[in-house]
């Protein structure tokens, strides 16, 4: 088990193969998955966050239904961008 004070540091290490394995978020799991160079896979997903991941809205906007044609932003590539597409094909 190694130590890092620092996040980034961890994920950097992780990149350049110099660790094993890594402890880090599922969203910075996802934007490096596409670029993983020494055979890196996901092992388990660990979501402690009990439903913390929601789109906040305007006061008319009282269902998903209600989104289409709105503009909302969304950080592309992470579990929310994948989250809220899903809902809105439904």
């Amino acid at each position: 088990m190694e130590w890092f004070d620092n996040y980034l540091e961890s994920m950097e290490a992780f990149a350049a193969g110099q660790l094993d394995g890594n402890c880090q978020t599922l969203n910075d799991t996802i934007s490096c998955a596409a670029d993983a160079v020494h055979g890196e896979v996901i092992i388990l997903v660990n979501d402690n966050s009990a439903g913390n991941d929601k789109i906040i809205v305007t006061e008319d906007i009282n269902t998903v239904e209600d989104l289409k044609g709105k503009k909302v932003a969304v950080e592309e590539g992470i579990a929310n961008d994948f989250l809220q597409s899903l809902a809105l094909e439904s």
